[in-house]
């Protein structure tokens, strides 16, 4: 698709992320400090971001799942803040396993949204990219949408997702406020 189209559907992609995201993580809604952010972290924050990548796929359908996460001197800070058990001491392997997780779940609401149009679609476990792993720019013929939403807390990035969504043919987003008969299905692993 071209970029036209793909940028007809950037602010569904972000509302899908929004509902995704707070769906998974309450304490993004519930601290009146975690602020939504207007600039592009991803692209400002590359090297200080963690990246945990799933996708969704069926038929002629693909979508990329990215979640972003704070790493380096601000990773302790940013778990504590978006963990529910307050005053740990969080080693690295708590926050990639908190990270994984929210992950997963994040990508199985995500694949929920498409479930009425793709009734195959199966998800992949998550993966945390390597540091040196750059987010090339994986715009194809075949992207039909993206975007992308991040939250802050002091003007540092704690949290992110991207969203690419790759088809071969026109597709109807749900709108994830008001779509309350979607399956309750919240990132259970499948094999497929």
């Amino acid at each position: 698709m071209k970029a036209v189209a793909t940028n007809a559907h950037s602010d569904i992609i972000k509302c899908v992320l929004k509902d995704a995201l707070e769906y998974c993580c309450p304490k993004i809604t519930l601290d009146t400090r975690i602020q939504t952010s207007r600039q592009e972290m991803e692209r400002e924050f590359s090297k200080d971001l963690g990246h945990v990548m799933l996708t969704v796929s069926g038929i002629e359908f693909c979508a990329i799942t990215f979640l972003h996460y704070q790493c380096g001197e601000n990773a302790k800070n940013s778990y504590l803040t978006l963990h529910e058990a307050d005053g740990a001491n969080p080693t690295e392997k708590d926050w990639e396993a908190f990270y994984t997780e929210l992950g997963n779940h994040l990508c199985g609401r995500i694949k929920n949204y498409f479930h009425k149009q793709f009734d195959h679609l199966g998800m992949s476990t998550p993966w945390i990219l390597s540091p040196t792993t750059e987010l090339v720019d994986l715009h194809t013929h075949q992207l039909f949408a993206c975007g992308q939403i991040f939250y802050t807390y002091n003007n540092i990035p704690i949290i992110g997702a991207s969203l690419r969504v790759y088809s071969s043919y026109a597709l109807e987003f749900p709108n994830p406020i008001n779509d309350s008969n979607e399956p309750t299905n919240s990132g259970e692993l499948e094999f497929f």
